[in-house]
């Protein structure tokens, strides 16, 4: 399986090779999915009703679990989100597997993008994945102390 990286990615929207823009296009859904599961059921309201920058979804590691097969413990997937300028930043991440999107702060329609990415497609679907079943048990924020977003304290 090859990791993706968000160089490879942006490779794969200007191949001439159908299965790097099928491979794209796969990730586009995944964000659409995400979008129309988290952003639209409640994260984008959450968000915006907030006056912080910065959110992370409230308590997401009540969702760490054993997992008998891997014998170790499956970690939750952190959701955080960052708005400035009308944009919102929302990240999912997992040890090293990464997915962020860029979604607009106030529209009711599907504007959500990819923007950066690492982990292998395997890995990023089961991290979307994971992180639609975390906010349908648990639909909440909370502001993000202590929490840096590319660097940036939140």
């Amino acid at each position: 399986m090859t990791t993706l990286t968000t160089s490879s990615i942006m490779d794969c929207v200007l191949s001439p090779k159908k299965e790097d823009r099928d491979l794209y296009e796969r990730l586009k859904l995944l964000v659409k999915r995400f979008e129309a599961a988290v952003w639209f059921q409640g994260l984008q309201e959450q968000n915006n009703a907030t006056r912080e920058r910065g959110v992370s979804q409230e308590d997401p590691s009540r969702f760490d679990r054993e997992d008998p097969l891997e014998k170790k413990t499956k970690k939750t997937v952190e959701l955080l989100a960052y708005t400035i300028a009308g944009r919102t930043m929302i990240t999912l991440q997992r040890g090293e597997t990464m997915l962020s999107m860029v979604a607009d702060e106030s529209s009711k329609e599907s504007r959500t993008g990819l923007q950066g990415i690492y982990g292998t497609e395997a890995q990023v679907t089961q991290l979307v994945d994971d992180a639609i079943a975390q906010w349908e048990a648990r639909p909440r924020i909370t502001n993000a102390p202590g929490v840096h977003i590319a660097g940036f304290p939140v």
